[in-house]
């Protein structure tokens, strides 16, 4: 077992995840900084996922041809230099164009962390390896929300990026020891003997096309789409807001008409002929869409409707982070005595209910609302630990990385596009004009008695549509065939990716 490659792997994965967390507490701290709109502030909030979701399958593709060690260690480098840069952002312009690089960054880090763990620990250590990097994962999660609220309240908003650099440039040496020096460096393609993982870098692969048209599609389709409905939060259900969604999702198809045709293609669309597995990606996709959302909603919460400081609506939003880690910790030592379906289908049950519930929290005290978050963070955790072993272990040998690609993707997806749609709901309410008040955490100085009872409403409503959502993935869940597929001995367990992975 390399244990230097997986203690440098697992501090990387804890520090990207620790990223998404402290941005969402620290947003209206920045929106106020800049003085950003609404359309403006949606995008600072999802730029890094989504660039970095858009691409995720493109570079683990790039991976295969270009050496994962090298790629491995340029997407630490990029994270890093946009994270210092981005604490020094002048304008928001800039400061969007930045979480570009950085979501590049992160894609090329997220892509290749499984593969490096895989390739890297021996085959009895794969489940163990790979729980110590979802704990790390989950620890950053936990911790997110409150060093985000305390270093914006404390420091000021730069340092929740720069907070990233030492320990990313720790991450960045460590990486250059463990992998470029002993499986790069001068002459690396001619010392394959000493490498970590030589089946890692190229050389040691067939060397297989990359799907670039398809990336294209895929990216464009993204981007148009989450942008698209982002308009229509910001500025109402317009012509702008349709035609760009339907032009998004025109790509989209293009894309799924592409792959079909493609001799090898970024997602392998044969997987969705299986009643199993696409019944499996359904519920998963239904299931991020509802409970991967609460955070960064009720960060927003906490700041602009009660008008708390950043490092209390940090400290308000932990029992999600808490209830959630703790669950998927016990869930992952549940034997194989209770199927991983019923254990998955009763934590989406369980996440409903407590979307449920905080629908009509959000008009109670505290206590209420942290009881509410609380039941969210157990369904979540429960949901996303056990899902993700269900559906890798289910997959064939061969399709493995298939599966984790399209589950990567189609979650992420999911968690953006319901984002949007919850925050046009909360933001229905509001005039055009003072919607970004919401997002600067400034909203309850300004809105009357009747348009915060109004917002109130909205939350209701938003929550009650992403509890529909998570019923809906159980109820898929429930209704999918319970054929099992050929199960690999060696199918390890990637924990779920950043965006935001509770």
């Amino acid at each position: 077992m390399r244990a230097d490659v997986l203690g440098m792997v697992v501090l990387a994965g804890f520090l990207v995840s620790l990223n998404w967390s402290t941005l969402y507490v620290a947003l209206p701290v920045i929106v106020r900084h800049f003085h950003a709109g609404t359309l403006a502030a949606t995008f600072i909030a999802l730029t890094p996922d989504c660039i970095s979701t858009a691409l995720v399958l493109v570079v683990g593709r790039l991976g295969d041809l270009a050496g994962r060690t090298r790629l491995y260690v340029l997407g630490l480098v990029s994270f890093v230099v946009a994270s210092l840069l981005l604490g020094a952002a002048p304008t928001v312009g800039w400061l969007i164009a930045l979480e570009v690089c950085e979501g590049i960054g992160i894609a090329l880090v997220w892509s290749n962390s499984a593969a490096l763990i895989r390739d890297t620990q021996p085959a009895e250590r794969l489940n163990w390896s790979f729980g110590l990097y979802a704990a790390a994962t989950s620890l950053a999660q936990l911790l997110g929300p409150t060093v985000g609220g305390l270093l914006a309240d404390t420091a000021g908003w730069r340092w929740v990026f720069w907070i990233n650099v030492p320990v990313g440039v720790a991450c960045v040496l460590w990486g250059r020891g463990v992998l470029l020096r002993q499986v790069g460096g001068p002459g690396w393609h001619r010392r394959a003997r000493h490498r970590v993982a030589p089946h890692l870098d190229a050389g040691q692969r067939p060397r297989r096309p990359l799907d670039l048209p398809g990336g294209a599609l895929l990216l464009v389709g993204m981007l148009g789409l989450v942008a698209s409905l982002s308009l229509a939060e910001s500025y109402g259900v317009g012509p702008g807001a349709l035609v760009g969604s339907a032009a998004s999702i025109g790509v989209l198809a293009v894309f799924v008409v592409v792959e079909l045709g493609a001799s090898d293609p970024l997602v392998d669309l044969s997987l969705f002929r299986d009643r199993v597995m696409s019944g499996r990606l359904l519920a998963g996709l239904l299931g991020a869409m509802a409970l991967w959302v609460p955070v960064l909603i009720m960060a927003l919460f906490f700041q602009a409707v009660q008008g708390r400081s950043p490092l209390a609506a940090g400290l308000e939003v932990m029992p999600l982070s808490v209830f959630a880690a703790v669950t998927a910790a016990l869930t992952a030592r549940v034997g194989s005595g209770i199927p991983r379906r019923t254990v998955t289908l009763t934590g989406g049950l369980l996440g409903s209910a407590g979307l449920a519930s905080l629908a009509f929290a959000v008009s109670g005290d505290i206590a209420e609302i942290a009881a509410a978050l609380a039941l969210v963070g157990a369904g979540s955790g429960m949901f996303s630990s056990s899902y993700t072993n269900m559906l890798l272990a289910g997959a064939p040998a061969e399709h493995t990385g298939a599966v984790n690609g399209a589950r990567l993707t189609i979650q992420n997806l999911g968690w953006m596009v319901s984002t949007v749609i919850l925050l046009t709901i909360v933001t229905a309410p509001l005039a055009v004009g003072v919607r970004h008040e919401l997002f600067a955490g400034t909203i309850s100085h300004r809105a009357s008695p009747a348009a915060a009872a109004a917002l109130i409403g909205s939350y209701r409503t938003g929550f009650l549509v992403t509890a529909a959502l998570g019923l809906a993935g159980s109820a898929a869940l429930a209704l999918c065939p319970r054929t099992r597929l050929r199960r690999s001995a060696r199918s390890p367990v990637p924990p779920p990716r950043h965006p935001p992975p509770l």
